[in-house]
Order: C-alpha cells, then structure tokens, then sequence
C-alpha cells in the first residue's frame, strides 16, 4: 500500500514536471557517504545504491536533458532504520537522507543546495495465510529511491519558477 502511495505521488510530481519546460538538467551525480558514520552498513547490503539512485533520477529528468543544463550533485549521508546505521537481517532500512546541490552548468556556481529527508513507514499490511504480510525490502527501497528523486526534481522546479 505504502509503495502505491509513493507511485501516486510520484505521477503527481510528474506533472509538475511536465508544466516546467524551461528547466534542464546537464548531469546527475549521486555520492553515497557514509564511511565516516560510526557502524554503517548498508554499502553490504546495497552495494549499488549510488548507481540506482543515479539511473532513477536520470530517469525522471531524461526528457529534460541539454548539454547546458543544471548540474545535480547528491551526497546522501544516511541510510538507516529508525536511526540506527546498524542494518540488521536484510538490511532493511527507512530512512534516506541526504544533500542536494545545484550547480550551474556553465560555470559550476552554486544555484542551490537542500537537505532531503525521507523516512518510510509501512501503512496498510495485508493478511496472508493468517499471517501479517509486510511489503518486501525490495519496494521500500525502489520507493525511497524514486521518493528521493521526486522531492529532488520537484524542488529545483520549485526553485526554477
């Protein structure tokens, strides 16, 4: 249920985006830190994650892009479960943050930078077989992820307009 709420938020944020068309992005580049945070893990778990979050928001802007648009910088410095860096099990976690900066592609000034906060909660469960059915790691991470992007994409709009 939690990952349907975030899809239609994200067609939302869509057509927010689709309204802004003098807004273009050059390049998006996605940091994840997390070597100096005391006992943090998810790197084992989501090796991937900077390359993941990179495609999904290259994704949202693809039909955005010029050579000589905005320029993303993503330094995400924290990945954990109800505050504790220390993922357990799958490495389930809740808790995405990080800092957004907007460069100007022509010379590289600062146009903007933001702090990105996002925590995931699951709603509704379901019932299967008599049992609580909770959504799969995997659809809180795509959610997150595509979250992220969203409330990225948006703000620069915002900030653009």
């Amino acid at each position: 249920m939690k990952t349907l709420m975030l899809t239609t938020a994200a067609a939302l944020s869509m057509a927010t985006i689709a309204t802004a068309q003098d807004v273009k992005f050059a390049d998006i580049d996605v940091t994840v830190e997390l070597r100096d945070v005391e006992n943090a893990n998810a790197l084992d778990y989501w090796p991937t994650i900077e390359a993941d979050m990179e495609k999904v928001m290259t994704d949202r802007v693809a039909s955005m892009y010029a050579p000589d648009g905005l320029d993303i910088d993503v330094s995400v410095t924290e990945v954990s479960l109800s505050g504790s860096t220390l993922l357990k099990e799958q490495g389930e976690f809740n808790t995405l943050q990080g800092w957004v900066y907007v460069r100007d592609e022509n010379n590289g000034n600062l146009v903007d930078n933001f702090k990105i906060n996002l925590r995931a909660e699951t709603g509704q469960v379901g019932l299967q077989d008599g049992q609580i059915k909770l959504p799969e790691m995997q659809a809180f991470y795509d959610a997150l992820l595509g979250a992220f992007a969203d409330k990225t994409v948006e703000r620069v709009l915002e900030e653009a307009n």
